[in-house]
């Protein structure tokens, strides 16, 4: 129990010096990083299932709030820009899967995994149920977060970006209930039928979606996304060995070249979305940026030449996208690199 209370106080310390730096998930970050560093220090700590799975759930409920009705009927509006934008940024990160699979650089469809431009954690969770090596791809998918974000956020402050002011949050109990029935569910889910792959995650999502556009909106309060981003932290985190994260410390370098050759391909997908819609260009860049949806949504905001509904409902199609072609393209591109 000590080295519980130990892990909890390390890791909100790394939380809180992350936040300072204004660094992207930082509740998981944090967390992740605490984990790994008991693990190595030689504490055999594992994180119980039920509270694994719980954290998986409440993320599917909390990015089934970002799919809004709104978000879904300008998808459905503009539908050719969207195939355009999510398949095209989809088929770049797969052809760079293939690539560093074929070089040896990560095995199987780790690389697959890791390059995918949705969700960071929920790609994370995805790859784990389907035989991935979760710490690596966890490993590229935060580094790639980070990195997009920290450009983003240097491209938004030259373009002379202003923050908005933040509304005051007020819980409304209906949908703070109802998005808490929707994330039990999912535990419920992926605790009994396990042989269902990530249906903790995507469950949960499924529901959250649907019941807004019933009228029925969720809502789950900040704390509640900061204990799941912590739950799942840690059970990637405790994971980690010596070797494990020598062998990452090596891939490094060639994880930093990938990013960067993949923020470049997505760039031109956006020019040529910019051009053919005649989008600002700070617009084109924030939808086709590969990763951190939550984190270039609220960098879109504080822009005021930006057209904010279009790049959160580019970056959710590209999201969709891949929670529905995610596993059968990670294994496709991974045999066809290994033959």
């Amino acid at each position: 129990m000590k080295t519980w209370f130990a892990l909890a106080g390390l890791s909100a310390v790394i939380v809180g010096a992350m936040s300072l730096l204004h660094l992207p998930a930082a509740w998981l970050l944090g967390p992740l990083v605490a984990g790994a560093l008991v693990a190595t220090r030689g504490h055999h700590l594992k994180l119980p299932k039920p509270f694994a799975v719980l954290g998986q759930s409440l993320l599917g409920t909390y990015l089934a709030t970002k799919l809004s009705p709104e978000v879904l009927g300008t998808i459905a509006t503009r539908w050719a820009a969207f195939l355009f934008g999510g398949l095209g940024v989809v088929v770049i990160s797969a052809a760079l899967g293939w690539a560093l699979t074929r070089w040896r650089v990560l095995p199987g469809s780790t690389a697959v995994w890791g390059t995918a431009p949705g969700a960071a954690t929920a790609m994370v969770i995805m790859a784990e149920a389907f035989g991935a090596d979760a710490r690596l791809v966890a490993l590229m998918q935060y580094l790639r977060v980070a990195t997009v974000v920290l450009t983003s956020a240097l491209v938004a402050r030259v373009l002379g970006a202003v923050a908005p002011e933040t509304p005051p949050f007020v819980l409304e109990p209906t949908g703070f209930a109802l998005a808490m029935g929707v994330g039990l569910a999912g535990l419920a889910v992926g605790l009994r039928f396990r042989t269902l792959p990530a249906g903790a995650l995507l469950v949960p999502m499924t529901l959250g979606v649907a019941l807004p556009l019933l009228g029925h909106p969720l809502q789950l309060p900040a704390p509640v996304v900061a204990l799941a981003a912590t739950l799942l932290g840690w059970n990637i985190g405790l994971t980690f060995t010596r070797e494990s994260l020598v062998r990452a410390a090596a891939l490094l370098p060639k994880m930093l070249v990938s990013i960067v050759a993949l923020m470049a391909a997505c760039a031109l997908v956006g020019l040529v979305l910019a051009k053919v819609l005649d989008l600002d260009l700070m617009t084109a860049w924030l939808a086709t940026s590969p990763g951190g949806m939550d984190s270039l949504a609220l960098i879109a905001s504080a822009s005021k030449q930006v057209d904010v509904p279009f790049v959160i409902a580019m970056q959710a199609s590209r999201f969709l996208a891949l929670v529905l072609v995610g596993p059968w393209l990670a294994r496709t591109v991974a045999r066809m690199a290994q033959r």
